[in-house]
């Protein structure tokens, strides 16, 4: 028998009261319930070991009695493995510490902050109607959302497709929840999960960004049910997420075999046998521009021709959308899956268990269990996973291949600031990397993407720890534009004249200072975002295109600032953290930062900084005030090792 240990009780509760409970509750047999002792603090009962897990999941945080109590055993190691309940402990308070993060910020942002502030960052839009769409999936509505004044642009500042939304109004005291699939300049096509309620027949509709709060209680009940994995899975579980015996690829000879891409080098074709030849997990680790995405392609047409059923999981809808068109390209008769709100066509094309692969966004996968069971399973940027984010897919799967890269951007706010997974600890995935046997790993030195300033810093300051080789082959020489004829007199042609492929715009001649946005902590720089303005419009007279572009700056406010310039321009402006797993041929960087008092906020994360300077693949341009900057010693070094332009 094991004892556990009731308490939280004010009111008198007697043994009938606790076997009720336990029988109406965890449908447990009055003859598992042993020995009751109750006093005026707290009661122990005896339970037979094979119901006393779930009557302690079950009741604890339960009524009993109408007592909301607390219900644990009293010796945890009867109940379950010590390193089972040590992670599931550990879990849920990771769990709750960002969930309460998340929380704070939303009702901040709805209780503490107006709508006009709202408004003006960018995390609302009002002055809409609804109109409802022709075409559904049986569970969801689909609305499209345009301003009521007809022509009217939307300014979507912060939304992106997949953000959660609530839809409210002055006038109905409601909110409907709801997730953006589509955002045009007139219009946001919404899906919320009921059918037409009050509230959307107002004219004067108002649009707020949100959170996933359901995603959290998904995470949590993970978490309480890992210890039911069974099967080959639990051997998975055991040698990934509890560090029981892993069974080194060592041991089991790589299988040499004919490549489907043939542009794979050495060690990303050593990386995808080694991963191949793991019994129950592997991971590929490298810089960002190393080639990680190719390798896995590789490994998922292997194991789609050998007709094994694959899960592939990312954040990054980049990601996604690149292997799904891989796959589609390369394989016609294959059955592809993909959730979330981004890919209509296949949408309702399957039975969720017929897919012979699917590409899921873990936010956008309600119950990952109802695409029956998988042979493998792909983590892919995983460096933007928390712990619990892998149990559900590997619950249901027989082995894993785990990519990313070590750093990044783990989370994105709803505005305030942006959340650091922990303040700035390294995530599950590198302590993970750097924790594992090499037999079990392979590390990809060789970035494809950046130029060698880039990668001397990248070197110096973030992977400093590892070899990074450049196998970046020459540019086409688009970046000359003096051959342009008509950008002569353009003002900033000269400061673009350079033969490093990182340069720095330094603003400090004008001495025009960042502004905060009241009420949030967030900036932005007027004249940053003038510059970048003139940036871009250059470059497309120059001749690239707006797909070839992209505007990164950490603030949320300038980034809407600069998206009001560039409303003209199909281009991706964002932040760094939503640019993770995407590439362009130019990339402009705005600071905002510029002060006297050398303060720089968030661009001290050096995961900001990394991500911002490893997305293009032929120029980085950097528009900021090189005194502010050069108060940090990392910004310093930065600019000692680029071509520093006076504006």
């Amino acid at each position: 028998m094991i004892k556990i240990v009731i308490t939280g009780f004010d009111n008198k509760i007697g043994p009938g009261d606790i076997v009720g409970a336990f029988i109406n509750e965890c449908g447990v047999d009055s003859n598992d319930i042993g020995k009751i002792d109750i006093n005026s603090k707290q009661a122990e009962v005896e339970l037979e070991e094979k119901i006393a897990a779930k009557v302690v999941k079950v009741m604890n945080d339960n009524k009993i009695g109408g007592n909301r109590v607390k219900v644990r055993a009293k010796n945890t190691e009867n109940l379950l493995p010590e390193d089972l309940y040590r992670y599931m402990e550990n879990s849920k308070r990771k769990i709750e510490m960002e969930k309460s993060h998340f929380e704070k910020e939303y009702n901040y942002l709805n209780k503490e902050i107006d709508t006009i502030k709202r408004l003006r960052s960018g995390v609302a839009i009002n002055g809409l109607k609804a109109q409802v769409e022709n075409w559904l999936d049986y569970e969801n509505l689909i609305l499209t959302l345009y301003h009521q004044m007809p022509g009217q642009l939307l300014p979507a500042g912060r939304f992106k497709p997949g953000d959660y939304i609530e839809i409210s109004s002055a006038t109905v005291d409601k909110t409907v929840p709801g997730q953006i699939f589509e955002i045009n300049k007139g219009s946001i096509l919404v899906v919320i999960n009921e059918i037409f309620p009050e509230v959307l027949e107002d004219k004067n509709l108002i649009l707020n960004k949100s959170y996933n709060k359901k995603y959290y209680n998904r995470l949590l009940d993970s978490v309480e049910n890992i210890e039911e994995i069974s099967g080959v899975s639990k051997s998975l579980r055991d040698a990934f997420l509890l560090d029981r015996s892993q069974v080194s690829s060592s041991d089991k000879e790589k299988i040499s075999r004919e490549f489907e891409i043939d542009i794979l080098s050495d060690e990303q074709k050593d990386a995808v046998l080694g991963a191949e030849a793991a019994e129950e997990f592997y991971l590929i680790g490298g810089p960002a521009g190393s080639g990680k995405t190719t390798v896995i392609s590789e490994i998922l047409l292997n194991s789609l021709k050998s007709r094994k059923r694959v899960l592939v999981l990312s954040k990054l809808n980049s990601t996604l959308d690149r292997l799904y068109n891989f796959i589609n390209r390369q394989l016609s008769d294959i059955k592809i899956g993909r959730t979330g709100l981004y890919n209509k066509e296949s949408w309702f094309a399957y039975d969720n268990e017929s897919l012979d692969i699917l590409l899921a966004n873990p936010l956008d996968l309600d119950e990952v269990k109802d695409y029956g069971s998988f042979d493998l399973v792909i983590f892919e940027d995983s460096y933007l996973y928390s712990e619990a984010e892998f149990i559900d897919p590997i619950s249901i799967s027989e082995k894993a291949i785990i990519a990313g890269d070590l750093y990044g951007v783990k989370a994105e706010s709803l505005a305030i600031d942006n959340y650091k997974g922990g303040g700035g600890q390294l995530s599950f995935f590198a302590k993970k990397f750097k924790s594992t046997p090499d037999s079990l790993k392979s590390w990809l030195s060789e970035e494809y993407r950046y130029s060698s300033e880039i990668r001397d810093f990248v070197s110096n300051y973030i992977y400093s720890d590892k070899n990074i080789e450049i196998k970046k082959t020459e540019t086409n020489g688009k970046f000359d534009l003096n051959k342009y004829s008509f950008t002569e007199a353009h003002p900033l042609i000269n400061l673009f004249d350079s033969e490093m492929d990182c340069i720095f715009l330094d603003t400090s001649n004008y001495q025009y200072e960042e502004r905060k946005v009241e009420g949030l902590k967030d900036y932005y720089n007027r004249f940053e975002a003038d510059i970048i303005e003139e940036a871009v419009e250059l470059l497309i007279n120059a001749g690239y295109q707006a797909d070839e572009i992209g505007v990164i700056s950490p603030f949320n406010y300038q980034v809407i600032e600069i998206k009001k310039r560039l409303v003209n321009y199909d281009l991706k402006v964002d932040s760094s953290y939503n640019f993770q797993g995407e590439e362009r041929d130019v990339i402009l960087i705005s600071t905002v930062r510029s002060n006297q008092h050398e303060y720089l906020g968030r661009l001290e994360d050096l995961e900001e900084l990394y991500i911002g300077l490893t997305r293009s693949r032929e120029r980085t341009i950097i528009v900021g005030n090189a005194p502010t900057l050069k108060s940090n010693r990392i910004y310093r070094r930065l600019l000692d090792n680029i071509d520093v332009k006076q504006v």
